[in-house]
Formats: structure tokens, C-alpha cells, sequence
């Protein structure tokens, strides 16, 4: 998932995330089967082109998504600092290795159960 950060709050998707996550949670506590979701977040203006995103802010949200475990939100560095949660809520994990990304990315978890 990626935000726009013109005229948006990174608090919005973090808090959206963690409902999505609390809803898996509560269908799995039922179902005879579970399921569930791994979700990456990142900030920045992603480039629009028919109706369609592209650019470093989806890639790098795309990359977060695909690296999390089952069941967590993950975000980026730029989320956690422009995010409105509890910043206690938010646990380091460290600076990962990316595809397609020179620079090693701080990564953060929301720890959405709290």
C-alpha cells in the first residue's frame, strides 16, 4: 500500500491496516480454516499513468509487502516518522535489503494488537 503524502495522513493507512489485520484475526478465532495477510506500507507521490500507480513509492511499498511475515504491517521509515500512532506501537527491525533499492531500508512493524 502506498500513501500519497499531499494532503493525506500516514496515520490513516496504518490504522486501516490494522483493522484489516484485527478482522482477519477475529475470522480466524471462527473458521475452520485461517487466513491471512502480510501489508506494506510506504509514503510518496507514486506516478499515475492510466488509471494506473508506478514509481519508487509502490515498488517500495510492493518490496515491504512481499518481505513481511504473515499477519504484520510493515513500513517504511517515512511512515513511522509521519505517522499520528503511538510511536511505542512501532518496533525497529531493522535496516533491510531491498530489490531494486541501493540503500539499505530502515523498516519498522506497527504492532497492530496493542
Amino acid at each position: 500500500m502506498s500513501v500519497r503524502t499531499r494532503g493525506s495522513s500516514a496515520g490513516n493507512p496504518v490504522r486501516a491496516a490494522a483493522d484489516i489485520q484485527r478482522r482477519f484475526a477475529a475470522y480466524n478465532a471462527e473458521a475452520s480454516e485461517s487466513l491471512s495477510v502480510r501489508i506494506g506500507i510506504h509514503a510518496g507521490e507514486p506516478v499515475e499513468d492510466h488509471n494506473d500507480l508506478f514509481g519508487a513509492t509502490v515498488q517500495l511499498a510492493y518490496r515491504l509487502c512481499s518481505e513481511a511475515e504473515a499477519n504484520s504491517i510493515v513500513v517504511s521509515e517515512l511512515v513511522r516518522n509521519l505517522c499520528e500512532e503511538d510511536a511505542a506501537r512501532f518496533a525497529a527491525l531493522g535496516k533491510w535489503r531491498l530489490k531494486g533499492f541501493p540503500e539499505m531500508t530502515p523498516v519498522f512493524r506497527f504492532e497492530w494488537w496493542k
